[in-house]
């Protein structure tokens, strides 16, 4: 029972280190969020900067490889657990009608 608590501890302080670690100003800084004109063309270079194939879809391997060489962000590409559940959620969740999307 202690080496599960053990672990569980652990497990925790490793989710602090890495929260501790990223730098979300520069994430912020690197992501065009605004719903101005200018940043939905941004959004659109980056995205086809993620999808190297060019078929209008992400697979979780562009992603990762996206996150570790357009954004350059190596704390955030440490969080592979947390970019699993988010890829996961949103192919659960969307259709796929459009090839572009709804931005």
């Amino acid at each position: 029972m202690n080496d599960l608590k053990n672990k569980n501890l652990n497990t925790k302080n490793n989710k602090q280190k890495q929260e501790e670690s990223i730098n979300w100003s520069e994430i912020h800084a690197k992501l065009p969020l605004d719903e101005s004109t200018q940043d939905k063309e941004r959004r659109k270079a980056l995205f086809r900067q993620f999808d190297p194939n060019g078929n209008g879809y992400l697979s979780l391997a562009e992603i990762e490889k996206g996150i570790r060489d357009v954004l350059a962000i190596d704390a955030l590409f440490d969080a592979k657990p947390a970019i699993i559940r988010a890829f996961n959620s949103a192919k659960n969740a969307t259709h796929g009608h459009s090839k572009v999307g709804a931005d």
